[in-house]
């Protein structure tokens, strides 16, 4: 993605500046990031990729967003998270019938949480 907007703007991403601030002004359509509280920059669109404890120290006042969103960023957080990848040859129920799942999730009340299964792959070893 940086290649190809460097491609269309060379001077669009700028490395080690602290965002302090993001707004919307809709008299020009542009979202406005201030950067270092002094340097402004014009954008048309920005995507924030920033951990949401970061985010939260970001002046957002001014970006107009929802009741929702606000909120959602007031009460968001990380909880503890790992990742097992395990490959079965053939999964089958208690009885023995083979399950034939490929792709979806299942939720468990057990310590485990959300198991996936993927769509892709499958014929992979």
């Amino acid at each position: 993605m940086a290649k190809y907007i460097r491609s269309r703007k060379p001077n669009a991403i700028k490395l080690k500046s602290k965002v302090t601030s993001i707004a919307l002004k809709h008299n020009t359509g542009a979202v406005v990031v201030t950067t270092n509280d002094k340097d402004h920059h014009k954008f048309s669109h920005v995507i924030s990729t920033i951990p949401l404890p970061v985010l939260r120290t970001i002046d957002l006042s001014q970006a107009e967003l929802s009741p929702r969103q606000s909120n959602a960023l007031c009460e968001l957080d990380y909880g503890p998270a790992i990742k097992i990848g395990l490959q079965f040859n053939t999964g089958t129920d208690r009885s023995g019938k083979r399950l034939n799942i490929v792709g979806g999730q299942s939720y468990t009340d057990r310590p485990i949480r959300t198991i996936v299964y993927p769509s892709f792959g499958m014929s992979e070893k």
